[in-house]
Protein backbone atom coordinates (compact mmCIF):
# COMPACT_ATOMS: atom_id res chain seq x y z
CA UNK A 1 0.00 0.00 0.00
CA UNK A 2 1.03 3.81 -0.42
CA UNK A 3 2.18 5.38 2.60
CA UNK A 4 -0.92 6.85 4.41
CA UNK A 5 -1.48 10.64 5.57
CA UNK A 6 -4.02 10.96 7.93
CA UNK A 7 -4.76 14.46 6.17
CA UNK A 8 -5.84 12.44 3.35
CA UNK A 9 -8.05 10.02 4.45
CA UNK A 10 -11.67 9.86 4.32
CA UNK A 11 -14.98 7.67 4.74
CA UNK A 12 -15.89 7.67 1.06
CA UNK A 13 -19.62 7.72 -1.04
CA UNK A 14 -18.77 4.15 -1.95
CA UNK A 15 -16.97 1.48 0.03
CA UNK A 16 -14.33 -0.93 -1.07
CA UNK A 17 -15.88 -3.02 -3.91
CA UNK A 18 -13.07 -5.43 -2.92
CA UNK A 19 -13.52 -6.21 0.48
CA UNK A 20 -15.61 -3.65 1.70
CA UNK A 21 -13.69 -1.10 3.94
CA UNK A 22 -15.07 2.17 4.21
CA UNK A 23 -12.13 4.29 5.10
CA UNK A 24 -9.45 5.13 2.28
CA UNK A 25 -6.62 7.53 1.17
CA UNK A 26 -7.18 10.45 -1.50
CA UNK A 27 -4.39 9.71 -4.13
CA UNK A 28 -5.42 12.65 -6.58
CA UNK A 29 -8.29 14.75 -7.92
CA UNK A 30 -8.83 13.79 -11.67
CA UNK A 31 -10.88 16.68 -13.21
CA UNK A 32 -12.60 16.58 -16.64
CA UNK A 33 -14.66 18.57 -19.14
CA UNK A 34 -18.35 16.77 -19.40
CA UNK A 35 -20.22 16.74 -22.60
CA UNK A 36 -23.52 19.43 -21.90
CA UNK A 37 -25.98 16.47 -21.70
CA UNK A 38 -23.74 14.01 -19.83
CA UNK A 39 -24.95 13.06 -16.25
CA UNK A 40 -21.50 12.48 -15.29
CA UNK A 41 -19.50 15.00 -12.20
CA UNK A 42 -16.56 17.03 -13.82
CA UNK A 43 -14.20 15.31 -10.95
CA UNK A 44 -13.64 12.23 -8.15
CA UNK A 45 -11.40 11.63 -5.96
CA UNK A 46 -8.73 8.49 -6.92
CA UNK A 47 -8.45 6.41 -3.34
CA UNK A 48 -6.98 3.49 -2.05
CA UNK A 49 -8.58 1.38 0.14
CA UNK A 50 -7.26 0.94 3.38
CA UNK A 51 -8.40 -2.48 3.57
CA UNK A 52 -7.12 -4.36 1.08
CA UNK A 53 -5.12 -1.71 -0.62
CA UNK A 54 -7.50 -1.55 -3.86
CA UNK A 55 -7.45 2.48 -5.84
CA UNK A 56 -10.62 2.93 -7.28
CA UNK A 57 -12.50 6.79 -8.46
CA UNK A 58 -14.64 7.85 -5.41
CA UNK A 59 -17.34 9.05 -7.78
CA UNK A 60 -20.76 10.91 -7.05
CA UNK A 61 -22.15 9.55 -10.00
CA UNK A 62 -24.81 6.72 -9.54
CA UNK A 63 -25.30 3.55 -11.39
CA UNK A 64 -27.91 4.74 -13.33
CA UNK A 65 -26.19 7.88 -14.05
CA UNK A 66 -23.13 5.51 -16.05
CA UNK A 67 -25.75 3.37 -17.30
CA UNK A 68 -27.21 6.61 -19.22
CA UNK A 69 -23.61 7.55 -20.00
CA UNK A 70 -22.85 4.62 -22.10
CA UNK A 71 -26.28 4.17 -23.59
CA UNK A 72 -26.19 7.77 -25.50
CA UNK A 73 -22.11 8.07 -25.33
CA UNK A 74 -21.30 4.68 -26.45
CA UNK A 75 -17.82 5.05 -28.42
CA UNK A 76 -18.02 1.66 -30.16
CA UNK A 77 -21.46 2.84 -32.17
CA UNK A 78 -19.07 4.74 -35.33
CA UNK A 79 -17.17 2.29 -37.23
CA UNK A 80 -14.38 4.99 -38.09
CA UNK A 81 -13.11 5.05 -34.18
CA UNK A 82 -15.20 2.56 -32.60
CA UNK A 83 -13.06 -1.04 -31.14
CA UNK A 84 -14.03 -4.26 -30.12
CA UNK A 85 -15.32 -4.87 -33.60
CA UNK A 86 -11.85 -6.05 -35.55
CA UNK A 87 -12.46 -2.98 -37.80
CA UNK A 88 -8.61 -2.22 -37.93
CA UNK A 89 -5.59 -4.58 -38.01
CA UNK A 90 -4.35 -4.10 -34.12
CA UNK A 91 -8.22 -4.25 -33.42
CA UNK A 92 -8.43 -7.55 -34.76
CA UNK A 93 -5.22 -9.31 -33.85
CA UNK A 94 -6.07 -7.88 -30.25
CA UNK A 95 -10.06 -9.84 -30.31
CA UNK A 96 -8.17 -13.00 -32.15
CA UNK A 97 -6.07 -12.83 -29.31
CA UNK A 98 -8.65 -12.79 -27.02
CA UNK A 99 -10.60 -15.71 -28.49
CA UNK A 100 -7.88 -17.89 -28.86
CA UNK A 101 -7.02 -17.51 -24.85
CA UNK A 102 -10.82 -18.20 -23.86
CA UNK A 103 -11.21 -21.42 -26.81
CA UNK A 104 -7.91 -23.34 -24.52
CA UNK A 105 -10.20 -23.09 -21.61
CA UNK A 106 -13.83 -23.95 -22.56
CA UNK A 107 -12.55 -26.44 -25.23
CA UNK A 108 -16.26 -27.59 -26.84
CA UNK A 109 -17.29 -26.02 -29.45
CA UNK A 110 -21.63 -26.46 -29.03
CA UNK A 111 -20.75 -24.31 -25.13
CA UNK A 112 -23.11 -21.37 -25.09
CA UNK A 113 -21.38 -18.10 -24.47
CA UNK A 114 -22.31 -14.65 -23.41
CA UNK A 115 -20.48 -11.99 -24.33
CA UNK A 116 -21.49 -8.89 -21.76
CA UNK A 117 -20.20 -5.29 -23.02
CA UNK A 118 -19.61 -7.25 -25.98
CA UNK A 119 -19.55 -3.87 -28.27
CA UNK A 120 -19.36 -4.36 -31.88
CA UNK A 121 -19.26 -8.23 -31.37
CA UNK A 122 -15.57 -8.61 -32.18
CA UNK A 123 -14.78 -11.50 -29.66
CA UNK A 124 -17.84 -13.37 -31.21
CA UNK A 125 -17.37 -13.26 -34.46
CA UNK A 126 -13.60 -14.47 -33.81
CA UNK A 127 -14.82 -16.86 -31.47
CA UNK A 128 -17.45 -17.90 -34.47
CA UNK A 129 -14.12 -18.53 -37.00
CA UNK A 130 -12.87 -20.90 -34.47
CA UNK A 131 -15.91 -22.77 -34.84
CA UNK A 132 -18.47 -21.56 -32.03
CA UNK A 133 -21.83 -21.29 -32.65
CA UNK A 134 -23.73 -20.63 -29.71
CA UNK A 135 -23.19 -17.21 -29.34
CA UNK A 136 -24.71 -14.09 -27.60
CA UNK A 137 -23.87 -10.62 -27.67
CA UNK A 138 -25.33 -8.18 -24.27
CA UNK A 139 -24.79 -4.58 -25.23
CA UNK A 140 -26.77 -1.60 -24.08
CA UNK A 141 -26.04 0.39 -27.13
CA UNK A 142 -29.28 -0.26 -29.57
CA UNK A 143 -26.72 0.14 -32.62
CA UNK A 144 -23.81 -1.90 -31.64
CA UNK A 145 -26.68 -4.82 -30.94
CA UNK A 146 -27.59 -4.17 -34.34
CA UNK A 147 -23.84 -4.39 -35.83
CA UNK A 148 -23.43 -8.05 -33.92
CA UNK A 149 -26.51 -9.31 -35.99
CA UNK A 150 -25.62 -8.08 -39.69
CA UNK A 151 -22.29 -10.14 -38.78
CA UNK A 152 -24.16 -13.26 -37.97
CA UNK A 153 -24.16 -13.37 -34.09
CA UNK A 154 -26.79 -12.78 -31.87
CA UNK A 155 -27.25 -9.81 -30.11
CA UNK A 156 -29.37 -8.53 -27.21
CA UNK A 157 -30.37 -4.98 -26.26
CA UNK A 158 -29.13 -4.86 -22.34
CA UNK A 159 -26.55 -5.08 -19.18
CA UNK A 160 -25.60 -6.14 -16.40
CA UNK A 161 -28.13 -4.02 -14.80
CA UNK A 162 -31.16 -4.89 -16.84
CA UNK A 163 -31.18 -8.37 -17.95
CA UNK A 164 -33.26 -8.91 -20.49
CA UNK A 165 -36.25 -11.32 -19.15
CA UNK A 166 -35.01 -13.55 -22.74
CA UNK A 167 -31.99 -14.50 -20.61
CA UNK A 168 -32.63 -14.93 -17.03
CA UNK A 169 -33.98 -18.16 -17.31
CA UNK A 170 -31.04 -18.86 -19.50
CA UNK A 171 -27.56 -20.38 -18.27
CA UNK A 172 -24.42 -20.03 -20.10
CA UNK A 173 -21.54 -22.85 -20.11
CA UNK A 174 -19.35 -19.23 -20.36
CA UNK A 175 -19.24 -15.54 -19.87
CA UNK A 176 -17.12 -13.28 -20.76
CA UNK A 177 -16.45 -9.49 -19.38
CA UNK A 178 -13.82 -8.49 -21.30
CA UNK A 179 -13.02 -3.99 -20.69
CA UNK A 180 -16.58 -3.85 -18.48
CA UNK A 181 -15.75 -4.01 -15.17
CA UNK A 182 -13.32 -0.91 -14.43
CA UNK A 183 -16.61 0.99 -15.88
CA UNK A 184 -18.91 -0.59 -13.15
CA UNK A 185 -19.56 1.59 -10.26
CA UNK A 186 -22.03 -1.32 -8.74
CA UNK A 187 -19.94 -4.54 -8.29
CA UNK A 188 -21.64 -6.02 -6.31
CA UNK A 189 -24.81 -6.43 -7.58
CA UNK A 190 -22.57 -6.79 -10.98
CA UNK A 191 -21.36 -9.83 -9.82
CA UNK A 192 -24.46 -11.58 -8.33
CA UNK A 193 -25.88 -10.91 -11.54
CA UNK A 194 -22.95 -12.23 -13.31
CA UNK A 195 -22.36 -15.79 -11.13
CA UNK A 196 -26.92 -16.31 -11.48
CA UNK A 197 -26.42 -16.14 -15.69
CA UNK A 198 -23.63 -18.99 -15.16
CA UNK A 199 -24.55 -22.87 -15.74
CA UNK A 200 -22.82 -25.21 -13.17
CA UNK A 201 -19.31 -25.56 -13.74
CA UNK A 202 -19.49 -22.78 -15.96
CA UNK A 203 -16.64 -20.27 -16.36
CA UNK A 204 -16.20 -17.08 -16.59
CA UNK A 205 -13.25 -14.60 -18.16
CA UNK A 206 -13.07 -11.33 -17.16
CA UNK A 207 -10.14 -8.76 -18.62
CA UNK A 208 -9.26 -5.63 -17.55
CA UNK A 209 -6.55 -3.20 -17.53
CA UNK A 210 -3.70 -3.92 -15.19
CA UNK A 211 -3.25 -0.92 -12.24
CA UNK A 212 0.18 -2.89 -11.23
CA UNK A 213 1.75 -1.91 -14.90
CA UNK A 214 0.57 1.42 -15.14
CA UNK A 215 3.84 2.99 -14.31
CA UNK A 216 5.87 0.54 -16.83
CA UNK A 217 3.68 1.94 -19.46
CA UNK A 218 3.19 5.77 -19.34
CA UNK A 219 1.78 7.19 -22.18
CA UNK A 220 0.52 10.75 -21.17
CA UNK A 221 -0.61 11.92 -17.79
CA UNK A 222 -3.07 10.88 -15.90
CA UNK A 223 -3.78 8.14 -19.69
CA UNK A 224 -5.66 5.61 -17.05
CA UNK A 225 -8.12 8.09 -15.20
CA UNK A 226 -10.90 9.25 -17.09
CA UNK A 227 -14.57 9.36 -16.24
CA UNK A 228 -14.96 5.92 -17.80
CA UNK A 229 -12.66 3.86 -16.08
CA UNK A 230 -13.22 4.08 -11.87
CA UNK A 231 -12.03 0.62 -10.80
CA UNK A 232 -8.29 -0.24 -11.16
CA UNK A 233 -7.47 -4.41 -10.55
CA UNK A 234 -4.43 -6.04 -10.93
CA UNK A 235 -4.10 -9.70 -10.62
CA UNK A 236 -4.80 -9.89 -6.99
CA UNK A 237 -7.53 -7.62 -6.50
CA UNK A 238 -9.54 -9.42 -9.48
CA UNK A 239 -9.03 -12.52 -8.17
CA UNK A 240 -10.39 -12.02 -5.00
CA UNK A 241 -12.96 -10.18 -6.38
CA UNK A 242 -14.17 -13.16 -8.15
CA UNK A 243 -13.86 -15.82 -5.20
CA UNK A 244 -15.63 -13.70 -2.92
CA UNK A 245 -18.77 -14.58 -5.29
CA UNK A 246 -18.10 -18.04 -4.86
CA UNK A 247 -16.05 -18.55 -7.59
CA UNK A 248 -13.25 -21.07 -8.11
CA UNK A 249 -9.99 -19.20 -9.68
CA UNK A 250 -9.15 -21.40 -13.06
CA UNK A 251 -6.16 -19.72 -14.61
CA UNK A 252 -4.74 -15.85 -15.26
CA UNK A 253 -3.10 -14.41 -18.64
CA UNK A 254 -1.32 -11.66 -18.38
CA UNK A 255 -1.48 -8.95 -22.13
CA UNK A 256 0.50 -6.23 -23.44
CA UNK A 257 -2.31 -4.71 -26.03
CA UNK A 258 -0.71 -2.93 -29.02
CA UNK A 259 -3.16 -0.04 -29.01
CA UNK A 260 -0.54 2.04 -31.62
CA UNK A 261 2.31 1.84 -33.73
CA UNK A 262 4.35 3.09 -31.08
CA UNK A 263 1.93 2.16 -27.29
CA UNK A 264 1.07 -0.79 -25.48
CA UNK A 265 -1.76 -0.74 -23.07
CA UNK A 266 -1.45 -3.14 -19.99
CA UNK A 267 -4.30 -5.97 -19.22
CA UNK A 268 -4.86 -8.67 -17.37
CA UNK A 269 -7.38 -11.34 -17.68
CA UNK A 270 -9.04 -13.86 -14.99
CA UNK A 271 -10.95 -17.42 -15.75
CA UNK A 272 -13.21 -18.35 -13.01
CA UNK A 273 -15.48 -21.45 -12.51
CA UNK A 274 -18.66 -21.56 -10.97
CA UNK A 275 -17.52 -24.20 -8.78
CA UNK A 276 -17.42 -25.54 -4.80
CA UNK A 277 -17.44 -22.68 -2.61
CA UNK A 278 -14.70 -20.17 -3.79
CA UNK A 279 -12.22 -19.92 -1.34
CA UNK A 280 -11.32 -17.25 1.69
CA UNK A 281 -8.52 -16.19 -0.55
CA UNK A 282 -7.38 -12.18 0.76
CA UNK A 283 -4.29 -10.11 -0.46
CA UNK A 284 -3.29 -7.10 -0.88
CA UNK A 285 -3.57 -5.01 -4.54
CA UNK A 286 0.02 -4.66 -5.71
CA UNK A 287 -0.92 -2.21 -7.77
CA UNK A 288 -0.33 0.90 -5.36
CA UNK A 289 3.08 1.33 -5.51
CA UNK A 290 2.90 1.50 -9.89
CA UNK A 291 -0.07 4.50 -9.73
CA UNK A 292 1.66 6.47 -7.27
CA UNK A 293 5.05 6.31 -9.60
CA UNK A 294 2.60 6.83 -12.41
CA UNK A 295 0.83 9.83 -10.74
CA UNK A 296 4.50 10.71 -10.38
CA UNK A 297 4.98 11.07 -13.72
CA UNK A 298 1.78 12.47 -14.66
CA UNK A 299 2.44 15.59 -12.55
CA UNK A 300 6.36 16.08 -14.08
CA UNK A 301 5.23 15.90 -17.76
CA UNK A 302 1.59 17.41 -17.04
CA UNK A 303 2.72 21.25 -17.57
CA UNK A 304 2.62 22.12 -21.76
CA UNK A 305 4.36 24.33 -23.35
CA UNK A 306 2.31 24.61 -26.54
CA UNK A 307 -0.89 25.11 -24.18
CA UNK A 308 0.56 27.80 -21.89
CA UNK A 309 1.56 29.44 -25.08
CA UNK A 310 -1.51 29.48 -26.53
CA UNK A 311 -3.72 30.42 -23.12
CA UNK A 312 -1.37 33.85 -23.18
CA UNK A 313 -1.69 34.80 -26.69
CA UNK A 314 -5.50 34.02 -26.68
CA UNK A 315 -5.36 32.95 -30.29
CA UNK A 316 -8.35 31.59 -31.56
CA UNK A 317 -8.23 27.89 -32.16
CA UNK A 318 -9.66 24.82 -33.40
CA UNK A 319 -9.10 21.39 -31.12
CA UNK A 320 -8.87 18.36 -33.03
CA UNK A 321 -10.10 15.16 -30.51
CA UNK A 322 -13.13 15.53 -28.23
CA UNK A 323 -12.17 12.26 -25.82
CA UNK A 324 -10.90 11.49 -23.01
CA UNK A 325 -7.48 13.01 -23.53
CA UNK A 326 -9.03 16.29 -24.39
CA UNK A 327 -11.27 16.43 -21.55
CA UNK A 328 -8.61 15.90 -19.22
CA UNK A 329 -6.83 18.57 -20.32
CA UNK A 330 -9.47 20.84 -20.21
CA UNK A 331 -10.15 20.17 -16.50
CA UNK A 332 -6.49 19.67 -15.66
CA UNK A 333 -4.32 22.04 -17.77
CA UNK A 334 -4.96 25.97 -19.34
CA UNK A 335 -6.55 24.28 -22.04
CA UNK A 336 -9.86 24.90 -20.57
CA UNK A 337 -9.07 28.90 -20.50
CA UNK A 338 -7.96 29.02 -24.30
CA UNK A 339 -9.88 30.80 -27.16
CA UNK A 340 -11.72 27.41 -28.70
CA UNK A 341 -14.02 27.65 -31.34
CA UNK A 342 -14.49 24.43 -31.98
CA UNK A 343 -13.87 21.02 -31.16
CA UNK A 344 -13.42 18.46 -34.29
CA UNK A 345 -14.04 14.66 -33.88
CA UNK A 346 -14.33 11.60 -36.25
CA UNK A 347 -16.88 10.00 -33.98
CA UNK A 348 -20.22 10.88 -34.82
CA UNK A 349 -22.11 9.58 -31.44
CA UNK A 350 -19.46 13.08 -30.28
CA UNK A 351 -20.38 15.23 -33.19
CA UNK A 352 -23.37 17.63 -32.36
CA UNK A 353 -22.88 17.71 -28.45
CA UNK A 354 -20.85 20.67 -26.41
CA UNK A 355 -18.38 21.07 -24.18
CA UNK A 356 -18.39 24.42 -21.82
CA UNK A 357 -20.73 25.45 -24.74
CA UNK A 358 -18.16 24.79 -27.58
CA UNK A 359 -19.66 22.53 -30.16
CA UNK A 360 -18.31 19.28 -31.72
CA UNK A 361 -18.47 19.29 -35.02
CA UNK A 362 -17.14 16.75 -38.42
CA UNK A 363 -13.67 17.10 -39.69
CA UNK A 364 -15.92 18.25 -42.90
CA UNK A 365 -16.17 21.77 -41.51
CA UNK A 366 -12.36 22.65 -41.32
CA UNK A 367 -13.23 24.40 -45.14
CA UNK A 368 -14.87 27.07 -42.79
CA UNK A 369 -12.03 27.61 -40.43
CA UNK A 370 -8.47 29.45 -41.14
CA UNK A 371 -7.78 29.02 -37.35
CA UNK A 372 -4.45 26.90 -35.95
CA UNK A 373 -5.60 23.27 -34.95
CA UNK A 374 -4.41 22.11 -31.81
CA UNK A 375 -4.20 17.93 -32.22
CA UNK A 376 -5.20 16.14 -28.89
CA UNK A 377 -4.75 12.88 -29.46
CA UNK A 378 -3.06 9.74 -26.62
CA UNK A 379 -2.23 7.84 -29.55
CA UNK A 380 -2.81 9.35 -32.94
CA UNK A 381 -1.44 12.88 -33.31
CA UNK A 382 0.94 11.97 -36.35
CA UNK A 383 -2.27 10.36 -37.85
CA UNK A 384 -4.46 13.34 -37.22
CA UNK A 385 -1.79 15.18 -38.54
CA UNK A 386 -1.37 13.31 -42.22
CA UNK A 387 -5.28 13.06 -42.37
CA UNK A 388 -5.37 17.33 -42.23
CA UNK A 389 -3.02 17.18 -44.67
CA UNK A 390 -3.98 14.98 -47.26
CA UNK A 391 -7.40 16.64 -47.12
CA UNK A 392 -5.67 19.48 -48.26
CA UNK A 393 -5.98 21.45 -45.05
CA UNK A 394 -3.20 24.19 -45.00
CA UNK A 395 -4.11 25.87 -41.65
CA UNK A 396 -1.00 25.94 -38.91
CA UNK A 397 -1.32 22.28 -36.60
CA UNK A 398 -0.61 22.64 -33.28
CA UNK A 399 0.68 18.68 -31.74
CA UNK A 400 0.95 18.46 -28.14
CA UNK A 401 4.83 17.69 -28.60
CA UNK A 402 5.97 19.84 -31.39
CA UNK A 403 4.47 21.97 -33.74
CA UNK A 404 4.59 22.06 -37.57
Amino acid sequence: MIEADNSNTKRPSRPCSVCGEEEVEILYTQRFAVYQSCSLPSSYDLVECKGCGFVYADTRATQSDYDKYYREFSKYEDDKTGTGGNGSGLDIKRMNETAEDIARVVKDERSSILDIGCANGGVLVSLKYLGYMELTGLDPSPVCVEKVKERGVGAILGGLFDVPKSLRSRKFDCVILSHVIEHIRDLSLAMKNIVNLLAKDGILYIEVPNAEKYCENFIVPYYYFDCEHINHFDLNSLKYLGLKYGLSFRKSVNKMIQVSDSSVYPAVGVFFQKKGKGSNYTAMSRAGKSILGYLRLSEQNADNVIINNLFKSKEKIVVWGAGQFTRRLLGDTKLGRCNIVAFIDNDSVKQGQRIDGVPIIDPSYLKDFTYPILICSALHSQEIFNEIRTWGFKNKVYLMSNIK
